[in-house]
């Protein structure tokens, strides 16, 4: 099973999840999305919104057996595990509270230990985390990506390793393949609480009104631009698309790369060796000013975000398609559209690979920060977030597809129920992984892509350019 790791684009990993509008609903795929230069103000709130803890390295070992002697609590000696996450922050309807559930949850089962859960947004998360990292101060347990984004914070976080058994790794979608730190120094720093990954929605009312079925969406690509173009001559929007922040190409570039790169060069991204004009990079931005030359996209896509103004416009059914993340049918769409959503895989591009997969693997997860007090509570907390239980609760209450394969939720909802049996298939993997700087070199000019001002090829040599200095630094 071909499973590399997760959110190709490190600069966020993948075009995360739904979880509460703004925040993933803002997005996709990196660290630090909206860009590294908050300064000295935002790293300053870090610290004051934290409550730091100690600012020693002390924490430095991996930790014993989460069930061992430190790991328990007493009213004589009470415990307080701070933890910072974007969902408790900016989710104020699903998954949010749920966390907030299951923390209580795990407060009834642990007396003496209380979970002080702190959320901030999304938008400024990763720079306020930046910040948290070099003043080797904060909470004791973040929420991050399992990607090789993860690598910038590395020298913040503690290994994870010893507190997983073979059956936990075995069990956990994280595990099941590999993070990347796991692939450089053999050690997790980041466990995996979600799944995530991504899709085509299809709004059948519309695609019946461009006189296609909306049960048999072509399989390849050829024949789904035909259908578009179907749609354009009926009046309909065909495929809805919001290019002002530019997360929405990092579906064609996960989507492109991962049928087209081999097993081997897909596993080789991590480390930079792979070059940017690779089969996958240079289709999918072809493809995407190809579609916008045909006149196939959102009008004005590129004063349109994605999260969560593009959503909102698929939602009111705005337009026959949309690619998406995995979560977004049972949360955003269930209410809007009903019996009308539809969900099909990515069509197929000429020199696939595979057979049919999904884009999909390990999401966001926690990690456990050196400094904290006491990372053998911390490390417990974070198994409990993923057992069985809290996982169905994230799943029934939150929309979220669980990361413990031992949860086996089952929907009523068709779409949603399609979305989990597809996460069954054997090729499901993702796409390469690029650095923070050569992701940025594509959401800084998404749009100049999307009007024709920077063609394919001039965008794929910023992108190396981005990605050979990244390689130089580390030599």
């Amino acid at each position: 099973m071909l499973r590399p790791r997760l959110c190709g684009i490190a600069i966020e990993p993948m075009p995360p999840p739904v979880h509460g509008m703004s925040s993933k609903e803002k997005h996709v795929i990196t660290q630090n999305r909206r860009g590294v230069g908050i300064g000295a103000a935002l790293i300053a709130a870090a610290l004051a919104i934290t409550a730091c803890s100690s600012s020693s390295d002390s924490a430095g070992a991996k930790g014993s057996d989460a069930a061992g002697p430190s790991a328990s609590a007493s009213a004589a000696s009470p415990v307080t595990i701070k933890v910072q996450s974007w969902l408790v922050g900016d989710d104020p309807t699903t998954v949010g509270p749920t966390l907030k559930k299951i923390d209580a949850m795990f407060m009834a089962a642990n007396p003496g230990v209380t979970i002080d859960h702190v959320g901030l947004p999304f938008d400024n998360y990763f720079t306020l985390l930046r910040g948290q990292v070099a003043a080797k101060a904060g909470p004791d347990v973040v929420m991050a990506y399992n990607s090789s984004a993860t690598l910038e914070f590395q020298k913040g976080l503690l290994g994870l390793g010893s507190y997983y058994t073979a059956e936990d790794r075995k069990g956990l979608v994280g595990f099941q393949y590999g993070t990347d730190t796991q692939k450089i120094d053999g050690e997790p720093y980041v466990t995996p609480i979600l799944s995530e990954g991504n899709l085509l929605y299809v709004n059948k009312k519309l695609v019946k009104q461009c006189g296609a079925d909306p049960e048999k969406i072509p399989r390849e690509w050829d024949g789904f631009v035909k259908v578009l173009e179907q749609c354009k001559a009926a009046g309909v929007v065909p495929m809805n698309l919001g290019m002002k922040d530019g997360y929405a190409i990092s579906w064609y570039t996960q989507n492109a790369t991962a049928q087209l790169l081999s097993q081997d060069e897909l596993l080789k991204s991590a480390d930079g060796s792979v070059p940017m004009n690779n089969p996958g990079n240079v289709w999918a931005l072809n493809a995407i000013q190809d579609l916008q030359k045909r006149g196939l996209y959102t009008p004005g896509a590129e004063g349109i975000t994605v999260f969560s103004e593009a959503r909102n416009n698929f939602a009111a059914g705005k337009a026959a398609f949309h690619f998406g993340n995995l979560s977004e049918g049972g949360q955003l769409y269930k209410k809007p559209l009903g019996a009308d959503l539809g969900v099909a895989l990515f069509p197929k591009i000429p020199g696939d690979k595979y057979g049919d997969f999904i884009v999909a693997g390990p999401g966001v997860g926690w990690a456990v920060t050196k400094w904290a007090k006491n990372p053998d509570m911390a490390a417990k907390y974070i198994k409990f977030t993923q057992s069985q239980e809290p996982q169905q609760m994230l799943f029934d209450q939150g929309g979220e597809l669980p990361a413990n394969s031992a949860t086996a939720p089952k929907s009523d909802y068709a779409p949603v129920q399609q979305t989990i049996d597809w996460l069954a298939l054997p090729d499901n993997h993702l796409g390469m992984v690029m650095s923070t700087e050569a992701g940025a070199a594509i959401w800084k000019n998404a749009t100049l892509l999307l009007s024709g001002d920077l063609s394919a090829d001039d965008l794929i040599g910023q992108m190396q350019a981005a990605q050979d200095l990244v390689n130089k630094t580390k030599k």
